[in-house]
């Protein structure tokens, strides 16, 4: 726990000296300098700078993301993937991984949390039951026991 305190304290300082600067349409929004300024005063370095990076949409995840990254970072620090969706919808956060710091997207990744939409998209419709073949069987290869959810099943779970 300790140390990984320590990383994201030192993390989060390395990402402040080396912090993306407000201007020139850092969060490729278009927006003014002057409001570019005060999100970075208000959020923080780090949260502008995983804010700012080209893989992230301001409009769509900028906010909501910069106002969950204390409890992201709590969550983080105190490696407890559990209370992750305590800090945000986790489809709002999996559709916003790219505006997340490096060190939170690792945990997430780690964790098996928002790793590959293809695989979820794919168990999604096996659960469902509008699946193809190939999907039935790529899910069946990656692990998961599909006989756990038949009605009958799932019927004996909620009784």
């Amino acid at each position: 726990m300790r140390f990984s305190t320590v990383f994201f304290a030192v993390s989060t300082f390395i990402g402040s000296v080396l912090a993306v600067e407000p201007g020139n349409d850092a969060l490729h929004a278009g927006l003014s300098q002057e409001l570019e300024v005060a999100i970075r005063n208000e959020y923080g370095p780090v949260a502008f700078d995983a804010l700012a990076s080209s893989g992230c949409s301001f409009f769509s995840c900028g906010l909501a993301v910069a106002a969950a990254l204390p409890c992201l970072a709590g969550c983080v620090a105190a490696k407890n993937p559990l209370c992750i969706p305590t800090c945000m919808d986790m489809g709002k956060l999996c559709s916003c991984v790219n505006c997340l710091p490096n060190p939170i997207t690792g945990f997430l990744h780690k964790n098996g949390i928002c790793v590959d939409k293809f695989k979820a998209d794919t168990f999604g419709k096996v659960y469902l039951g509008i699946a193809n073949d190939t999907e039935t069987q790529l899910v069946n290869e990656w692990g998961f026991d599909l006989a756990e959810f038949d009605e009958a099943s799932l019927a004996n779970n909620y009784a």
